[in-house]
């Protein structure tokens, strides 16, 4: 059959072989190669075959989509819209999925409250909303209406955030399974990154590595920026933290950290990426803690506000019966707004 006008298969066989040696040799057997072994199945075609069933599916029976179909199916999958691939000349044989643009969605509900009134939000809509990436004016350089959202943190700042990170690292260390992801983390041994930590290390503080310092830094820069768009409000309805997790992602990505773990990351798969995977658990640590953080501020200043408004009802009730005379009653009043402003400014202080 080689002999023959029917050999063009024959010869494509001969060539795969040859062409799946010389990658073998070249990214496995060779000095310094990447590659500790080669999975032939990720070479075959039948991941193009599947994705081909998924956008033929999407149109039912046709089974030869125009261009406007294609083009729609197509941007269905990158919306992670699970379109399922129907029966076709090979199967699905490992759990990867196709990439898609936006993988995570949440529920937000709208002013009223109302539950039927709920719309989904992608991770790039709340990115859009809280302005969390930082970005440049949008229409030129001189457009004064349109500021830039450039954080820049303090040296005070700086030096809580290399503190937070200890902590933040020690936990994500409880959850990383792998030994050199963990060493990356840093140790009660290592080196002090800052000079604060150096001033409160009694002898077994954890102390991170730059990387995670870093990646700290980049997530409470998001944190501003949150603020800054709510105006000082707390953010509601869910996502936030996967939102955050995912600005930081794509800022820290383009960054040299964790150069200790530049191989290391080459003996996993690309969705299981073990930097990626260490800066979205160090991202969501810090998030929850300074989540938490929010949270008890807002909850302190309302019950200070319950507190005063207790008190001021019973002043007003006590002068009603007659229980105080005027002159106390108004002196007791004005000593309890004193009070109410002066704490008020305080915990302003110190939480700045």
């Amino acid at each position: 059959m080689h002999k023959t006008r029917r050999k063009t298969g024959f010869l494509g066989f001969l060539v795969a072989i040859n062409s799946t040696k010389g990658i073998f040799n070249t990214l496995v057997e060779a000095d310094k190669a990447p590659l500790k072994y080669l999975l032939t199945y990720k070479l075959s075609q039948d991941h193009l075959e599947l994705f081909f069933g998924a956008v033929r599916s999407a149109g039912g029976f046709n089974n030869n989509p125009t261009t406007q179909q294609f083009t729609a199916a197509y941007k269905r999958l990158l919306l992670h819209s699970h379109i399922e691939g129907g029966k076709g000349n090979c199967e699905k044989r490992d759990p990867i999925n196709i990439l898609s643009a936006v993988t995570d969605t949440c529920n937000v509900s709208r002013k009223n409250g109302s539950t039927d009134s709920t719309v989904t939000m992608t991770n790039a809509a709340l990115i859009r909303k809280y302005d969390l990436v930082e970005r440049s004016p949008v229409h030129s350089d001189h457009d004064y209406c349109d500021s830039p959202n450039i954080c820049n943190l303090t040296e005070f700042k700086k030096a809580s955030i290399s503190y937070i990170a200890g902590y933040v690292a020690r936990t994500v260390e409880k959850q990383v399974l792998c030994c050199d992801c963990s060493k990356a983390l840093g140790s009660a041994t290592d080196v002090h990154a800052t000079n604060f930590l150096k001033l409160k290390d009694r002898g077994k503080l954890f102390k991170p590595t730059q990387s995670v310092i870093d990646v700290c830094a980049e997530t409470e820069k998001c944190f501003e920026r949150l603020l800054a768009a709510a105006g000082g409000n707390l953010p509601h309805g869910k996502g936030i933290i996967d939102a955050i997790t995912v600005a930081v992602l794509g800022t820290c990505s383009c960054s040299p950290l964790f150069k200790e773990l530049e191989y290391h990351m080459y003996d996993t798969t690309v969705e299981e990426n073990h930097i990626h995977m260490l800066i979205k658990s160090i991202a969501k640590c810090y998030c929850k803690v300074r989540l938490y953080h929010l949270g008890k501020e807002a909850t302190q200043n309302i019950v200070f506000i319950v507190v005063i408004y207790t008190l001021l009802s019973l002043l007003f009730t006590m002068r009603l019966v007659k229980f105080i005379k005027l002159p106390s009653y108004l002196h007791l009043v004005a000593t309890t707004l004193h009070f109410c402003r002066y704490s008020v400014s305080y915990s302003s202080q110190v939480s700045h």
